[in-house]
């Protein structure tokens, strides 16, 4: 799926892919938690412009600099009258780059914030080619055995 997080371009058609998954969660009652999905992928992806996107409304600080969110975000927003959560994440960077405490803290966040979801979405950066770092945070979608939704920003 390709979206511009910034542009708000494929955000409605994003939101529909994650109705489409939702009757594998269960019926629930009108604006009781439908399900809860989180969005990982290398920094500075569009994680948190996604976020605020969804929510419509600057709920988190997005920065050119790497390393903005450094803990995970919950937040949940409203759609078609069913309320769902969201869980921003920080960017997984390669573990030889990892360098800093705060780095794994937030490295075991995120893998938190998966193992808290019943779908994740996979952000990569459609201006740069695929790098080993996207094939391992695949990996850890694999893993989880959870659905996920690859989402392409920055085309």
């Amino acid at each position: 799926m390709i979206i511009s997080a910034e542009h708000a371009i494929g955000i409605g058609d994003l939101l529909d892919e994650i109705i489409g998954l939702k009757d594998q969660f269960g019926n629930k009652k009108e604006q009781e938690l439908v399900a809860t999905f989180c969005i990982i992928g290398k920094p500075n992806v569009g994680k948190s412009s996604l976020l605020n996107q969804l929510l419509k409304k600057e709920r988190v600080l997005v920065s050119d600099i790497p390393g903005t969110t450094r803990d995970a975000i919950d937040a949940t927003f409203s759609y078609n009258k069913e309320l769902y959560k969201v869980i921003d994440t920080a960017g997984i960077r390669r573990k030889g780059k990892i360098a800093t405490r705060i780095e794994k803290f937030s490295v075991q966040r995120t893998q938190q914030a998966i193992s808290r979801s019943k779908m994740i979405l996979l952000m990569l950066d459609g201006s740069v080619d695929l790098s080993e770092q996207d094939e391992v945070i695949g990996g850890l979608c694999y893993e989880a055995n959870l659905p996920t939704i690859i989402v392409v920003n920055k085309w």
